[in-house]
């Protein structure tokens, strides 16, 4: 996906991951995102400790239904003392579908911070 960012991970959304009709639950998709956006921090802060701080606004522009594939790309928004403010973008891939063009699902902000043991913030050695 040009111009989308790092592609982090992927996810197949599974028949467990949805509700009645067959769409993924919101749920699932804050914990995917979560798991793309901590994976990128990790390596780009490469912090001992990262915490999530903030998920900003969040829109689900299109659907995952059982099958769909959904990748992640992120890019670094704003390096701070202690955090990493992050973009996430979530695209939704059809594997068995030729002529598919991959949709944006959702596009958030997110900030994690480094912590020490105690959960006091810490500085990033940038």
């Amino acid at each position: 996906m040009t111009g989308a960012g790092t592609f982090v991970t992927q996810r197949q959304c599974l028949v467990r991951d949805c509700g009645h009709h067959g769409i993924l639950f919101g749920g699932i998709m804050l914990q995917w995102l979560d798991e793309a956006g901590a994976m990128y921090a990790d390596e780009a802060t490469r912090a001992p400790k990262l915490v999530t701080r903030a998920l900003e606004a969040m829109e689900f522009i299109h659907p995952v239904s059982v099958g769909d594939n959904v990748r992640f790309f992120v890019d670094t928004d704003r390096r701070g003392r202690t955090s990493i403010r992050i973009r996430v973008r979530a695209f939704v891939h059809r594997p068995h579908e030729a002529d598919f063009k991959p949709r944006l699902v959702t596009d958030a902000c997110m900030t994690f911070v480094s912590v020490d043991d105690e959960g006091t913030p810490k500085a990033i050695v940038w």
